[in-house]
């Protein structure tokens, strides 16, 4: 559940004023702290990729031999469900004015 509100208020912070700086030092927060071992972002459009960004690795081990996340990084989506979905329904929520992002 932190973890789903975390990604929900970085995506929410950087469609509400995107400071991209804001942004990388908040996901390079939740690494350091631990809450994921790394991740990417990506902001788009209907028409193009507005932001893009990789942090991290897959695992916690920080091993020699651990994978860097990149562009082409494959995920798991079943881990991914539950907080797309959340994210998706609540930046609609957002967009028909029924939630407000101070409301988060």
């Amino acid at each position: 559940m932190l973890t789903r509100c975390l990604i929900l208020l970085l995506v929410a912070s950087a469609l509400a004023a995107p400071d991209w700086t804001k942004v990388n030092d908040l996901f390079r927060e939740l690494i350091n702290e631990r809450v994921i071992p790394g991740g990417s972002i990506i902001i788009a459009n209907e028409t193009a990729t507005i932001y893009r960004k990789n942090f991290g690795y897959l695992s916690y081990t920080y091993q020699v031999h651990d994978v860097e996340v990149t562009d082409t990084t494959r995920y798991d989506i079943a881990s991914l469900t539950k907080p797309m979905a959340t994210i998706l329904n609540a930046m609609n929520l957002v967009s028909s004015n029924s939630l407000k992002l101070d409301d988060l």
